[in-house]
């Protein structure tokens, strides 16, 4: 998106941001108490620890920029500490600051992991314990789907991929067709999130999506009609 199209866009973004113009009840609640709520929560002050050492360990990375922003970390813990999942599959997870803050909502979590090349995960001491990692995607997404299955829970994924990984299209249709909930990150870098991101948009028939131009949130409950919702976070 151009400079002059993301500033024309600004004022209705910030308008959905505080509840104009939705109409849904789920979204509205959804926008105001999840992805734009301005209150503290406990978490936060280790959020922004956290958010610092991964910004530290990135520094001399080739990745170095691809940490989320602070304000994105914050967001996603709000959306899982909404959901409180038992089960999460990541895919990808820059310097593990997505899996450490996803963990931090409820400390019974499981985490699967699929870790791309020789990418850092030092953030993950603290839950080292409940995170399983792994280099092969079909084996983790197989995994994943298994635990699902007989869990009966709704999939919970995190994606933040920076290469292409066509395997993880299958993953984003497994999630919505399951009517899951999918968290897109980074998707402002012309990345594999990006890509993934507007397939998932294409690809659903029902659910809501919210977010920017900086991150992403498919809600693909299949009672919900299709809609997205472009917000200022």
């Amino acid at each position: 998106m151009s400079r002059f199209s993301h500033l024309f866009s600004s004022l209705g973004r910030l308008r959905r941001s505080r509840g104009f113009g939705v109409h849904s009840p789920f979204a509205f609640r959804f926008v105001l108490n999840v992805m734009c709520q301005k209150h503290g929560y406990y978490a936060y002050k280790t959020i922004e620890h956290l958010h610092f050492y991964a910004t530290r360990l990135a520094r001399h990375k080739p990745w170095r920029s691809d940490v989320m922003p602070l304000c994105e970390a914050k967001a996603l813990f709000r959306i899982v500490n909404y959901y409180n999942p038992s089960h999460l599959l990541h895919l990808g997870s820059t310097a593990g600051l997505s899996v450490a803050v996803t963990a931090l909502p409820s400390s019974k979590s499981r985490h699967l992991l699929y870790v791309p090349g020789a990418e850092c995960t030092d953030m993950l001491t603290s839950c080292a314990d409940r995170v399983d990692k792994e280099r092969n995607m079909a084996a983790v997404a197989k995994h994943y789907t298994q635990i699902i299955a007989e869990s009966s829970e709704k999939p919970f994924v995190t994606i933040d991929l920076k290469e292409a990984e066509p395997q993880a299209e299958a993953v984003v249709r497994h999630a919505v067709d399951s009517g899951g909930v999918i968290v897109f990150c980074n998707t402002a870098k012309g990345s594999e999130s990006l890509r993934l991101s507007d397939m998932c948009r294409q690809y659903a028939r029902r659910g809501m999506w919210f977010g920017n131009h900086h991150v992403g949130v498919m809600v693909a409950n299949p009672k919900l009609p299709r809609q997205d919702f472009m917000l200022w976070l």
